[in-house]
């Protein structure tokens, strides 16, 4: 059976029907549609579409955090607009969000059910469980517990590495640290 996880973040809008906000199948994150969901009221954030577009991506990357990933690991993206005359705006927001980190990405004129809402954004993030796992901000890491992992951590670098590989400045006793934290941009800090 497939390694399957599925993602509702406490701090992400609720989903308005039967379905995840993010699974996570192997080394894949897909992200449900998201639309301009305020998370504190669970309401719809009605606006111009830029206003709606920069919503629907926090909210995006919200899930996609949960899941231990962020917008350098995805993709795909589906941009879903109910008027393809704000496809220029929306990209103006889009590249705040993706700058030169740029996904494969579909976009459509549709008609939502919800007649006031301007855009919906789903997504594919690839982001190895290994990493994933090493990279979840906050985290703490003992270095007995990469080696069983089969991973070595490299001190100077800030990166964990496969065992048997060592940085250049690691001294004779090896590793040199006792426990390390991830950082948000996945360096690790003693």
């Amino acid at each position: 059976m497939a390694d399957i996880q599925r993602i509702f973040p406490p701090e992400s809008p609720a989903p308005r029907g039967p379905y995840s906000p993010a699974v996570v199948a192997g080394d894949f994150i897909y992200v449900s549609g998201q639309g301009p969901v305020d998370p504190a009221t669970n309401q719809m954030s009605y606006g111009d579409i830029q206003h709606e577009t920069r919503v629907t991506l926090t909210n995006v990357m919200r899930i996609l955090a949960a899941a231990g990933a962020s917008a350098s690991d995805v993709v795909k993206c589906n941009v879903y607009l109910r008027d393809g005359n704000d496809f220029a705006a929306m990209n103006e927001v889009y590249r705040e969000f993706f700058g030169d980190q740029r996904p494969a990405r579909t976009t459509v004129a549709v008609d939502f059910a919800d007649p006031l809402m301007k855009v919906e954004i789903d997504c594919i993030a690839y982001r190895p469980r290994q990493s994933r796992a090493l990279s979840a901000p906050g985290r703490r890491l003992m270095p007995h517990r990469l080696r069983q992992q089969g991973l070595s951590l490299h001190p100077a670098g800030g990166r964990a590495g496969p065992v048997g590989s060592r940085h250049p400045d690691a001294g004779a006793g090896g590793h040199g640290l006792a426990e390390c934290h991830v950082q948000p941009d996945g360096h690790l800090r003693s």
